[in-house]
């Protein structure tokens, strides 16, 4: 799961660099505290996770992106886990202004 959760940050950071105007600062809120960590301090224990810190780091030297990443408690994390678990219905009664995209 952790390994993921990078990838999906990885994800998250390499969408915002690729927009016409970057933003200069991103927050990302995670519900993992070894993603928060992780991206806190930019080094791992386990070599597998790697890959996705220094892809990360990578653009955000060559964007100039300032990321930061914050906890949130998993009970208060609503969205996320409602798409995570793919309850689109869901998510969608809940939070009818938010627009979501296969």
């Amino acid at each position: 799961i952790f390994f993921l959760e990078l990838v999906a940050i990885l994800s998250a950071v390499h969408h915002a660099a690729s927009l016409t105007k970057p933003p200069r600062r991103l927050l990302v809120w995670s519900d993992s505290y070894d993603s928060v960590s992780v991206l806190q301090s930019l080094s791992c224990k386990e070599s597998i996770h790697n890959g996705p810190l220094l892809a990360i780091a990578q653009i955000m030297l060559t964007s100039g992106i300032n990321l930061r990443v914050r906890h949130i408690a998993g009970k208060k994390n609503v969205r996320a886990d409602l798409l995570s678990r793919f309850l689109l219905d869901d998510f969608r009664r809940q939070f009818p202004a938010v627009r979501i995209r296969p």
